[in-house]
C-alpha cells in the first residue's frame, strides 16, 4: 500500500525515467512504440510523427502511476467527483445497474470509490487479470468490508458471462465494466455481440454485451470516466444514466449505446491522448481504412534520382521478433518478414547513419523500398 507521501516521491521517479527513456532500434520497449505510433497515425492523424515519442512515454508515464495509485486508497480524498446533475452515490444503491467506463487516467479510482461509499458492485475481468484483481482487493480491503460491498470477480472469458452478470443485478448489485477490454461473454468477436462503431480517425470493432445486459434486465448504465486535469490530478466523472427505452430493439438500443459511450472516450482522448491505455492493444479491434500511402509510387523525376533518402517513419516501422525480422506498414498494421541484411538497411535509413540514393538502393536490389514508399526523397 502505498502513502501519499512515498505515492509522490516515486511519480518524479518514474516521470523523469520514462522522459530520459530512449527509444531505440531491437530495445524491448521499441516494438510496443511501433504498435502505439501506428494507431497514433491511423487514428489521430493531425499529431505529426515527430510527436509520437513524447506522447509514448507520457502514455507509459501514465499507466506507471495509475498502478501506483491502485495501492493508495488516501488519493480519493484528493480527488473531485463529479455527478450529473443531482446526482449522487445513493443512486447506485436505490437503481442499481451497470457502471461502464474505460482504462483511462488512474481508473482503478472507480472501484475504490464505489468501494469507500459501500455501493455494492462486481467486477468484470478477462481471466488473465482475476488473480491480480483478488489480490488487490484482499490486499487493500478487510474480508468484512468486501462482504459488506458483496465484491466479487466475473470472468469475462467465460461463456456464461452474460448469464452472471445478469443474476448480479437481479440481486440488485451494480457490475462494474472496462469497456475497451474487448474481451468476455464468451469471445464476443465470435459471437453477435460485436458492434463496429466510429472513433477517432477511423472505426472499431467493440464489445456490446454490457448493453445487451442493460437492455435485458431494464436497468441503468452509468457511464463514468477517471482522467487527469494536468499532471497527476485525477478527477472522476459519473455521466448522465443511459436508461432502457422499451420501444426500442435490443440491437438498437446497443448500437446507440456504444457510439454514444465511445463518443465520450474520443472526445477525452483526442485532447489528451496519453491518459488512454487503450493505444497499446488498439490494433486488435481496430477497422481501418487504408489510405493511398501504401500504393506503390514510382518517381520518375531524373532530377531528382540522386537525392538521398530517409526512412519513411510516418508509414513504416521495423521490428525484431524472437530473432525474425521484419518491416511493419503502419497504415493497415502488417507486418513483411525481411531478411537480416535488408533489416540492418533498414535500421542505417532510420537513423541516417549512412547517406543512401535512390540509384544506390536500385544497384543493391532495395527498389522496392522506393516503388513502396518506405523511404522518401529529401
Amino acid at each position: 500500500m502505498y502513502s501519499i507521501n512515498k505515492l509522490k516521491r516515486n511519480r518524479k521517479y518514474w516521470s523523469d525515467y520514462y522522459k530520459n527513456l530512449l527509444l531505440l532500434p531491437n530495445t524491448p520497449i521499441w516494438f510496443k512504440f511501433q504498435i502505439v505510433s501506428a494507431s497514433f497515425r491511423n487514428f489521430l492523424p493531425h499529431i505529426p510523427y515527430e510527436q509520437h515519442e513524447l506522447l509514448f512515454k507520457k502514455l507509459l508515464i501514465n499507466q506507471k502511476n495509475a498502478n501506483m495509485e491502485q495501492s493508495a486508497i488516501d488519493l480519493l480524498k484528493e480527488v473531485p467527483v463529479l455527478f450529473w446533475d443531482e446526482g449522487k452515490p445513493d443512486t447506485f444503491r436505490d437503481a442499481p445497474g451497470i457502471i461502464v467506463t474505460f482504462h483511462t487516467g488512474s481508473f482503478r479510482l472507480i472501484g475504490h470509490y464505489l468501494a469507500a461509499n459501500g455501493i455494492p458492485f462486481k467486477l468484470v475481468v478477462a481471466n488473465d487479470g482475476m488473480l491480480r484483481e483478488g489480490n488487490l482487493a484482499n490486499e487493500l480491503y478487510s474480508q468484512e468490508s468486501l462482504d459488506t460491498i458483496g465484491f466479487d470477480l466475473i470472468d469475462a472469458n467465460e461463456k456464461n458471462c452474460l448469464i452472471k452478470i445478469c443474476r448480479t443485478l437481479r440481486e440488485k448489485t451494480n457490475v462494474l465494466i472496462y469497456m475497451d477490454g474487448n474481451t468476455g461473454a464468451g469471445n464476443e468477436y465470435q459471437n453477435q455481440n460485436l458492434i463496429t462503431v466510429p472513433f477517432l480517425n477511423q472505426h472499431i470493432n467493440v464489445r456490446a454485451g454490457a448493453a445487451y445486459a442493460a437492455f435485458i434486465n431494464k436497468v441503468p448504465l452509468y457511464p463514468v470516466t477517471a482522467s487527469r486535469r494536468w499532471r497527476y490530478v485525477s478527477k472522476l466523472e459519473f455521466r448522465r444514466p443511459i436508461i432502457p427505452n422499451s420501444p426500442s430493439d435490443k440491437k438498437t438500443f446497443a448500437e446507440s449505446v456504444m457510439v454514444s459511450i465511445y463518443k465520450d472516450l474520443e472526445n477525452l482522448v483526442y485532447e489528451r491522448p496519453w491518459q488512454w491505455d487503450g493505444w497499446l492493444y488498439l490494433h486488435h479491434y481496430a477497422k481501418v481504412s487504408v489510405d493511398e500511402s501504401i500504393h506503390p509510387q514510382i518517381d520518375n523525376d531524373g532530377k531528382s534520382a540522386k537525392k538521398q533518402v530517409a526512412f519513411n517513419k510516418r508509414d513504416y516501422g521495423f521490428f525484431r521478433v524472437n530473432e525474425k525480422h521484419f518491416l511493419f506498414r503502419k497504415a493497415d498494421y502488417k507486418c513483411f518478414e525481411v531478411e537480416q541484411w535488408l533489416y540492418t538497411r533498414l535500421e542505417q535509413l532510420y537513423e541516417g547513419s549512412y547517406r543512401f540514393t535512390v540509384p544506390m538502393l536500385n544497384r543493391n536490389h532495395m527498389a522496392d523500398l522506393v516503388k513502396s514508399r518506405v523511404v522518401v526523397q529529401h
